[in-house]
């Protein structure tokens, strides 16, 4: 317990100029970070955590030119901090065996958030974001996996969810508050 309590921290005095100061999840349980350098690699630029009060993870992120960095990853937490523009701002079903995947862009300095979205609901097994990548107009391509979670279909190639265990690939638009697509291939 001590040794939990003393990682945790230290990795609060790593957090400075943060969107989010505070880990707010229990102890012995995971929370998102993020963390820029500038260029050289010899100075913190910032490092924020990006969870709510339950499990969160990163699994991916992508950096624009303008310095933005855009992460995605997976949650348990029906608190996970969302922008109201965002395109899913709440979602339901989550917790310890359920989980939604998110979505997230912080501005350059990494103290605002662009948006921040859930991506999914925990329906009977969640989802999980584990790729993002960002073209040209500041739009984010979204990977992951789902099992039994509700997804929207948006100019897909396949309306429907052909059943549990998929893999999916969606389009945010560039303010993060609209799918451009989304799509579960077919088994």
């Amino acid at each position: 317990m001590n040794e939990t309590i003393a990682r945790r921290e230290t990795v609060a005095k790593f957090i400075v100029d943060a969107f989010q100061s505070t880990i707010r999840v229990p102890a012995n349980t995971t929370t998102a970070f993020v963390t820029k350098f500038n260029a050289a690699g010899s100075a913190l630029i910032y490092s924020t955590f990006l969870g709510g009060t339950d499990a969160s993870s990163g699994a991916a992120i992508a950096v624009d030119p303008a310095g933005s960095a855009y992460v995605a990853g997976v949650t348990q937490a029906t608190d996970f901090p969302t922008t109201p523009n965002a395109f899913q701002s709440t979602s339901a079903g989550l917790g310890p065996a359920h989980q939604a995947a998110f979505v997230r862009k912080l501005d350059p300095s990494g103290a605002t958030l662009a948006y921040s979205s859930y991506l999914g609901t925990g329906g009977s097994g969640g989802a999980a974001a584990t790729g993002i990548a960002v073209n040209a107009l500041d739009e984010a391509f979204v990977t992951g996996s789902a099992s039994g979670a509700s997804f929207p279909s948006v100019n897909s190639v396949q309306p429907t969810d052909p059943g549990s265990n998929n893999a999916f690939l969606t389009q945010f638009n560039a303010s993060g508050s609209a799918l451009i697509f989304f799509h579960v291939p077919r088994r």
